[in-house]
């Protein structure tokens, strides 16, 4: 029988590929031909954080926790206050909350650490620009941070998602759309300051979960302005660069009869609590240190 010259090449080819796995050192095959083939499946991604503002308590790190929607804890890492990014090898495609929780010195000749402001973050790959073939760029903003967290919130919830896993469920959501929603929302003007941290949470996550959501749910109601004539911080950061930390006559926002916390100090907090502009209740409190 003729034999094909073909298939003669083809198997000659694969009997070169396996011998040169076997022979050329280790160090060398990790580096070129395994990682060529494992990078077909992954990408790199630069996460970008925001800029840290100066008006702040000071910023010691970062607190990074990346989940992935078949709730497996990705990464924890802690990232230095003076990186603007770190890179990182994830899964292509794969669903991820990406949430960076500011650590901030206690103040005030104290010391430890005072986790009190509200993350930033994003959702992969929702939030990502693909620079080039398997690497990407993903900027963690604050209204990003929500978001983060409301996925985080739905991956460590309930395992009841029907028929379908839950991994693959959480990815049928538009994310892109959300991120985009709240993006919108946080540039548009408007009488009171559009804080993500006090929409109606319960209601986002329901829509989420059961299919139900509308860009409505993101719309700040029962909400009003408290004027306040003292230094507080806000923990949701924008609300603190729009008010130069309301260091005279402003506006802090708050939700109907939900309190909310805010940072008199680096030690000392401020419970608020009220149902209007004129029916507010005030209460000192120490902040937790860790």
């Amino acid at each position: 029988m003729r034999k094909n010259p073909f298939i003669l090449l083809l198997l000659w080819h694969s009997v070169i590929c396996i011998a040169v796995y076997f022979l050329i050192p280790q160090s060398l095959v990790s580096c070129s031909v395994y990682d060529s083939f494992a990078d077909s499946e992954h990408e790199r991604v630069e996460f970008v954080l925001p800029q840290w503002p100066d008006e702040l308590p000071e910023l010691l790190y970062w607190q990074v926790e990346m989940l992935s929607a078949k709730g497996k804890v990705v990464q924890n890492l802690e990232a230095a206050s003076g990186k603007n990014s770190f890179v990182y090898k994830v899964g292509r495609n794969e669903l991820l909350s990406v949430c960076a929780a500011p650590v901030t010195a206690a103040g005030s000749g104290l010391s430890g650490q005072v986790c009190f402001f509200k993350c930033a973050g994003t959702i992969y790959p929702a939030g990502c620009k693909e620079l080039k073939r398997r690497k990407s760029r993903a900027e963690l903003t604050w209204c990003g941070g929500y978001a983060a967290s409301l996925l985080q919130t739905l991956i460590k919830g309930s395992d009841d998602f029907g028929t379908e896993s839950k991994d693959t469920y959480l990815a049928s959501f538009n994310w892109e759309r959300l991120l985009s929603v709240l993006e919108t929302r946080s540039q548009e003007e408007s009488s009171v300051f559009f804080n993500p941290w006090l929409l109606d949470t319960q209601s986002v996550l329901e829509g989420i979960a059961y299919h139900s959501f509308n860009a409505n749910k993101l719309k700040m109601t029962g909400v009003f302005n408290a004027p306040m004539e003292f230094k507080l911080f806000s923990s949701y950061v924008p609300e603190n660069v729009r008010c130069l930390a309301v260091e005279t006559l402003g506006n802090v926002t708050l939700r109907k009869k939900q309190a909310t916390l805010f940072a008199l100090s680096g030690s000392q907090g401020l419970i608020i609590y009220g149902s209007s502009e004129k029916n507010i209740s005030l209460e000192v409190i120490s902040m937790p240190i860790f």
